[in-house]
C-alpha cells in the first residue's frame, strides 16, 4: 500500500466470504477463517509504502474456487486543527480476491431452469453474458452464478429453456 499524502494514514483490513449478491443487490459477506491478513491494522507513513500480505489457512475447498472480498478501510482520526476539523479524503476500498483449488480434477457450470430462474449446480461459475426470450428478444445481462449455491440463482424471465442462456465458465 501507498500513501501519497502529507500525514500518516491507518488502515483496517478485513477479508469476508463472498456468496454473491443478496436479494437487494449488496454484496452478501459473511465472516471467515481461511484467509488471514499478516496486518489487519497497519499504519502507512506519509509518502512511504507498506506490505500488508493474505494467507490461505486452509487446504481442500468445496469448488475450483472461493470467493473473497478485501475490504480497506481508512480509520485515519480526522485532524483538527486550532479546535475546527479539516475535511480529509478518506480511502476505502472493496478488492475481490479469488482462491482456486488447483486439486479438483473437473470444473464446470452445470445451470437449471425452473419458474423462471436460472440457477448453477455445478463446480465453477457460470458467467451469464444474456439470453434469448420465448419471443425472440435477445437480452444482453452480465451476471455471475457461483456453484453449488441454490439461493443464488437469477430471474431470466421469458426463458423456457437453458439452450437459450449465453454463458461461458472459462473450460468452454
Amino acid at each position: 500500500m501507498t500513501n501519497d499524502t502529507d500525514i500518516a494514514r491507518t488502515f483496517d483490513i478485513r477479508v469476508k466470504e463472498w456468496a454473491g449478491y443478496t436479494p437487494d443487490g449488496s454484496d452478501a459477506l459473511y465472516s471467515q477463517s481461511a484467509i488471514v491478513t499478516s496486518r489487519p491494522v497497519i499504519t502507512v507513513p506519509a509518502g512511504q509504502t507498506a506490505v500488508m500480505r493474505l494467507f490461505v489457512m486452509r487446504a481442500g475447498m468445496k469448488y475450483i474456487m472461493d470467493d473473497y472480498r478485501v475490504l480497506v478501510t481508512d480509520i485515519t482520526p480526522d485532524m483538527v486543527s486550532d479546535g475546527k476539523s479539516q475535511v480529509m479524503s478518506k480511502t476505502n476500498l472493496v478488492l475481490p480476491m479469488f482462491v482456486f483449488n488447483k486439486d479438483m480434477a473437473i470444473f464446470h457450470a452445470k445451470l437449471t431452469l425452473a419458474d423462471g430462474k436460472l440457477c448453477n449446480s455445478g463446480t465453477m461459475f457460470a458467467r451469464v453474458k444474456g439470453w434469448k426470450t420465448q419471443s425472440g428478444q435477445n437480452v444482453d445481462r452480465l451476471h455471475y452464478l457461483f456453484p453449488g449455491e441454490t439461493g443464488n440463482c437469477m430471474n431470466v424471465p421469458g426463458v423456457t429453456s437453458v439452450a437459450d442462456v449465453r454463458y461461458d465458465d472459462e473450460t468452454q
